[in-house]
């Protein structure tokens, strides 16, 4: 993992003039008279006026192995703003854009740094199973259009080689069973773990280790405090399944995004020992772990239920979070027979960096459509909306062609904006149908996901 800094002030070094610079992913303009430092991860530009008693430092950090579009921003605001500062507001709905391919996103707090109000902004590209980032703090609002001539300036790197060692999870290696109106529902994955599609989850087994992906039910779908939640979801989806429970404990430590995780030692029907776990936390809906015993479900996830307080680091559910991945299911040719949307809205507010009064409303919302016809035909469409409430623009774009699958992880489109695409595409299961994801083959810049409309 790459080193988090805090923050340190330095003295303003004078420079000749801006000048184009590229670091790793990223090229822009040096800023004229900040002064410069190089670390072994990252490089920094720093401004101070003891005067006006103003500081401001931009942190440019190289790249890192994606992790797959939204949880990029998420993984490096953990990573480079919470962990450094103590932010405001520990989670934020960052603001997308796109550049040439790339997903930018921008997110920002404040915190106090020796007594006086600050503010911490970070910007996040992803793509091409990379991310890399821009910290930037400040403690005067004034500097506000200094930061975004800079971020307004910076440019991907077009002579960038990645030094990076990229690691993914391993291609699914489907076995095809025809059920339920789809062409598949297992996969076998290289890595030993087998997914099948039940009714109310997928069931996920590797040896006597086996997790249920529970989808979502209105009788577990209960806000709350922690323990009331992580009861009713035993009560639900583990004990009418068992006889009896002992050591039962819950744990839930404090953290922006909390976890809810209960346990306990039960016996099933036929007599046997095993020890079951619930969890959820985010967006990750409940899963259940099932083990012979406690020490099998250590051994496989790191997590002793008897070690955990309420300071415990939320990485130790990495793992376990993980386990959402193996919802993932082949695609056959007669299964996106329909009309599959994707929608996408944001608003982004503009105020007076002197007066503190609102300037402005952007809106940004789009809607994009594949509609898959018979004789493999298609037509695709999009159509967005974006600028300043009162003044919007209105774009939109058709085509129309024909579709093929290369393999069941992928659709091959004739025409797309002028030209032929190809798409990484899976399904995830959801209670009472699917979920098809989709992404650019070539850029790898984020998977996007459509609903059926019949």
């Amino acid at each position: 993992m790459r080193n988090v800094i805090l923050l340190i002030l330095l003295s303003l070094g004078i420079t000749a003039g801006a000048q184009q610079s590229c670091y790793h992913l990223f090229c822009y303009t040096e800023p004229a008279g900040w002064e410069k430092e190089e670390n072994q991860t990252f490089i920094t530009y720093t401004y101070t006026n003891a005067a006006k008693g103003q500081w401001c430092r931009f942190a440019i950090y190289n790249e890192a192995p994606g992790k797959g579009d939204t949880m990029d921003f998420k993984s490096e605001w953990d990573d480079l703003v919470l962990k450094p500062y103590t932010v405001k507001d520990k989670a934020v709905m960052p603001v997308l854009t796109v550049k040439k391919g790339w997903k930018i996103r921008r997110g920002k707090s404040t915190f106090t740094y020796n007594g006086q109000s600050a503010t911490a902004l970070l910007y996040t590209v992803s793509g091409q199973s990379l991310r890399a980032s821009i910290v930037v703090t400040t403690n005067d609002k004034a500097l506000f259009p200094v930061i975004e001539k800079f971020l307004n300036g910076v440019e991907m790197n077009p002579d960038f080689k990645t030094t990076v060692s990229i690691t993914q999870p391993p291609p699914p290696k489907p076995a095809m069973v025809l059920n339920e109106g789809y062409a598949f529902t297992t996969t076998r994955f290289d890595d030993g773990w087998f997914a099948e599609v039940k009714p109310d989850y997928v069931e996920v087994t590797k040896g006597e280790i086996k997790v249920l992906l529970h989808f979502s039910d209105a009788r577990t779908n209960k806000g709350g405090d922690p323990v009331p939640q992580i009861n009713n979801a035993w009560d639900v989806l583990v004990a009418p399944k068992y006889k009896s429970l002992k050591n039962y404990v819950t744990r839930s430590p404090t953290d922006y995004q909390r976890a809810l995780f209960g346990a306990g030692e039960v016996t099933d029907a036929g007599g046997r020992s095993l020890y079951v776990a619930v969890f959820s936390r985010g967006s990750s809906g409940w899963m259940e772990f099932i083990t012979k015993n406690k020490q099998a479900f250590v051994a496989e996830y790191g997590i002793d239920a008897d070690l955990i307080d309420w300071s415990t680091s939320s990485e130790v559910w990495k793992k376990m979070e993980n386990m959402a991945y193996y919802n993932r299911f082949a695609v056959g040719a007669s299964d996106l027979r329909g009309t599959w949307t994707s929608d996408f809205n944001g608003m982004q507010e503009y105020y007076n960096i002197y007066t503190g009064s609102h300037m402005a409303t952007d809106i940004h919302q789009s809607s994009e459509t594949f509609s898959f016809l018979p004789g493999n035909k298609y037509n695709w469409s999009i159509l967005a909306i974006n600028g300043q409430v009162g003044a919007m623009r209105y774009d939109q774009a058709k085509n129309s062609g024909s579709f093929s699958l290369p393999n069941n992880w992928q659709v091959y489109f004739s025409n797309l904006e002028g030209k032929p695409k190809t798409f990484d595409a899976y399904f995830t299961c959801i209670r009472g149908g699917r979920m098809l994801w989709m992404q650019n083959a070539q850029y790898r810049n984020g998977w996007t996901g459509y609903g059926v409309k019949k």
